[in-house]
């Protein structure tokens, strides 16, 4: 995780929550943290991580274990990951999709085959 979106959310949040910061964008000229999470409908604590940052927050599926390795490597850096070395492995198909109705972020999650 790049230094600049680590410090966005304090690690002790980022641990209670079970989430990682993954991406900073500008999303229609809002900026917008993208965060996975292994519940992406959690809205309490996608609401917490907004007040947090002052972001609007963008959450992506990810494998709970992931994330638990994720935020033990941050927290305690054993090494640096190798280039392309993936920390997480994002469960989701397609780009995040706003609903205004709801507003929120949808991501369209995988189906198992």
């Amino acid at each position: 995780m790049p230094a600049e979106i680590q410090a966005l959310v304090p690690l002790r949040l980022l641990k209670a929550l079970r989430a990682v910061p993954l991406a900073r964008e500008n999303v229609r000229g809002r900026r917008t943290l993208v965060v996975a999470m292994s519940d992406p409908g959690n809205l309490p604590a996608i609401d917490e991580l907004a007040f947090a940052t002052g972001m609007r927050i963008c959450p992506v599926a990810a494998d709970e274990a992931d994330i638990g390795r994720a935020l033990d490597l941050v927290a305690k850096p054993v090494r640096e990951p190798e280039e392309g070395e993936p920390l997480l492995t994002i469960i989701e198909v397609g780009p995040a999709e706003e609903d205004p109705a709801a507003g929120r972020w949808v991501v369209p999650l995988a189906e198992e085959t």
